[in-house]
């Protein structure tokens, strides 16, 4: 790596980079979610920081690392273990638009799961998806990995497949009316250990 950029685990005081970050990695989807948890006009990325300052939880600073360039976060990893059973999916307690994803994850049992990969634009096509990637095979200690990407997304496809990635279902995209996303479906993609 660049000996001007830190590859290093994530800390609470991240947690503003991070929600930005995880915003990035899911389309715009956690912007619409943390906006229907906001009261009194709060500030979407608010809850989105104090979610990624929690101790427990997926968006938890305690499953990420970052890349650092120019003395801030400018790439983030969130990686955590998909145990071996489904989750419930329950449409009355489960907003549509999370149903194809918890179902893509239910196909996953076991694996490392790769929630979040993302890069500011302006610090993209600088080799850190790669870098964080090879994290988080390390952190896989040779169990399979997955993790689910639009299928807009082509260079993060490409991204995956490069790093071993291949695809193995997928599920149509549900919308909102304030969110739509630019991908028709959500791809899961495994990694062999």
């Amino acid at each position: 790596m660049n000996p001007k950029i830190t590859l290093r685990a994530a800390t609470p005081d991240d947690a503003p980079a991070m929600a930005a970050l995880i915003n990035i990695a899911g389309e715009g989807l956690p912007e619409w979610f943390w906006s229907t948890l906001a009261e009194n006009n709060e500030d979407p990325f608010t809850i989105g920081e104090a979610r990624a300052r929690r101790e427990t939880g997926g968006f938890s600073w305690k499953n990420g690392h970052v890349i650092e360039a120019d003395g801030a976060a400018r790439a983030l990893l969130i990686t955590y273990p998909i145990g071996d059973e489904p989750d419930p999916i329950d449409p009355a307690e489960m907003p549509a638009v999370f149903i194809p994803l918890q179902e893509l994850e239910n196909e996953a049992l076991g694996t490392l799961y790769v929630n979040v990969l993302a890069t500011e634009e302006a610090y993209r096509k600088r080799g850190y998806g790669s870098e964080l990637l090879e994290k988080a095979k390390e952190l896989a200690k040779g169990r399979r990995m997955s993790l689910i990407v639009s299928d807009a997304n082509e260079n993060a496809m490409r991204l995956y497949e490069a790093h071993g990635f291949t695809p193995k279902t997928a599920r149509p995209s549900a919308r909102t009316e304030s969110w739509s996303g630019d991908g028709d479906n959500w791809v899961l993609m495994l990694r062999e250990g």
